[in-house]
């Protein structure tokens, strides 16, 4: 087994094509699929978020990814320079959506910022569910990402005028439990968890389940 390989990680055979040409043809079969360097990027990618989810980031090595997928750990690194870089690249989307839904609710009055926050991160944590939950495995090292403090906007919009201690652990107990219902912990479809969620979060901050919408 290669160095790195992680033992019970499902192997692909390596035979298709060292895979370092960013755009190329793999045959399978008697048919030529076309494939380029943004597909390839994508796989390892997918296949970086499963083994982080499965194994944890620090429990993951390139080389785990590589060979999770077939590849040789110098295709990884031509698609991404460190792990570190992966990893920033895997949580940029989120990030994003994120940032902006900061920027919206900034603009309004401080009890509907609060209800379209709460309802803006269910619905952000439910379509980016794989990221969050690596980042759920990997809280310190979420701490020392840049990302961080956007978490940590995202909790003063929702604690809101209150700056006692339990203001506070209420809105971080809101972020990391819509975190955990909206991943692999609930079987619950979407149409019925994001209502529950946003009630059980509304009560949590103290907020009248009727307060304005976003």
């Amino acid at each position: 087994m290669p160095e790195g390989a992680r033992s019970g990680v499902p192997v692909r055979p390596a035979c298709l094509t060292d895979r370092l040409t960013p755009d190329r043809s793999v045959r399978q079969g008697v048919a030529m699929v076309r494939r380029t360097g943004a597909d390839t990027k994508q796989e390892i990618l997918n296949a970086a978020t499963r083994l982080f989810g499965d194994f944890g980031y620090r429990g993951t090595s390139l080389a785990d990814i590589a060979h999770e997928i077939g590849y040789s750990k110098a295709s990884v690194l031509y698609h991404f320079a460190s792990k570190e870089a992966l990893l920033a690249e895997l949580i940029a989307p989120a990030a994003a959506d994120l940032r902006a839904l900061l920027a919206r609710v900034s603009a309004l009055p401080l009890a509907q910022a609060r209800r379209s926050a709460i309802e803006g991160y269910i619905d952000l944590t439910v379509t980016h569910k794989e990221t969050v939950a690596v980042l759920q495995t990997e809280e310190p090292l979420l701490a020392q990402d840049p990302h961080f403090q956007l978490y940590e906007r995202l909790v003063g919009v929702l604690q809101g005028e209150d700056h006692n201690a339990q203001a506070r652990v209420a809105a971080i107990m809101v972020v990391v439990g819509i975190a955990a219902a909206c991943t692999e912990r609930s079987d619950l479809p979407p149409e019925q968890l994001k209502p529950a969620l946003v009630t059980v979060a509304l009560r949590a901050l103290g907020l009248p389940a009727d307060s304005p919408p976003g």
